[in-house]
């Protein structure tokens, strides 16, 4: 599994959300991930790369909203 890289860091969403009082913090951080199929016979495991990982409930929609759409 690989880190793909994201248009946005943890600094650039923090700016977005920085307006917001209070935070909604997640009892743990999450990440989204994304399956690509760079080879056909490539273990699932190599299919994977972590887009992003969040805490707050504030960063998860900063970097959703931001997910480009599929083709």
């Amino acid at each position: 599994m690989k880190s793909g890289k994201w248009p946005f860091g943890a600094r650039e969403i923090g700016v977005l959300v920085e307006g917001d009082a209070e935070k909604h913090e997640l009892n743990q951080p999450w990440s989204i991930w994304e399956e690509r199929e760079l080879e056909k016979k490539m273990a699932y495991g190599d299919k994977l790369f972590k887009l992003c990982t969040f805490s707050t409930v504030e960063e998860f929609w900063g970097y959703w909203n931001n997910i480009p759409k599929p083709r």
